[in-house]
């Protein structure tokens, strides 16, 4: 996504807020990565974007403390996913599902607390990666002001 983002807007693309957790993730979340739930997990949300932000990213996996082939990804810091997942030896998408979102959905919520300038419905993709063996689950929401859409 990144590299497209970058062809469509002439403009490379930067992370501008980045907040990164481990904490409790939703049900839904624990079941797509395969784990029981209430399971902590390493959470990293992004706005994406070049003066205005084009999507918010929120990815999951294990904590490094938990797995120690995951702890290269836990230090990327301020750049993109996108970089990490397709440089590395080991990383297969499982499967993706493309949707829309809307305000009484969590991702929606969780969106708004980064991004407060937000249309009623957002388009969505999920991917689960088999990340070096161990399960990632990205989802990637496009913003009104993304590149190649509208």
């Amino acid at each position: 996504m990144t590299r497209r983002l970058a062809k469509d807007s002439g403009c490379k693309p930067l992370i501008m807020k980045r907040k990164e957790c481990i904490g409790p993730a939703h049900y839904r979340d624990n079941v797509l990565l395969g784990v029981k739930p209430g399971q902590w997990l390493w959470q990293r949300e992004i706005l994406l974007g070049n003066k205005r932000p084009w999507l918010y990213g929120f990815t999951m996996t294990l904590p490094a403390s938990r797995c120690a082939s995951l702890w290269d990804l836990h230090h990327i810091g301020r750049k993109p996913l996108g970089e990490k997942l397709f440089t590395t030896r080991q990383v297969y998408r499982q499967f993706f599902d493309v949707g829309e979102i809307n305000q009484k959905h969590y991702l929606w919520q969780r969106v708004k607390r980064m991004h407060t300038d937000l249309p009623e419905t957002l388009w969505t993709r999920c991917s689960l990666f088999s990340y070096q063996g161990k399960a990632l689950l990205l989802y990637e929401v496009l913003l009104p002001d993304c590149p190649g859409i509208g």
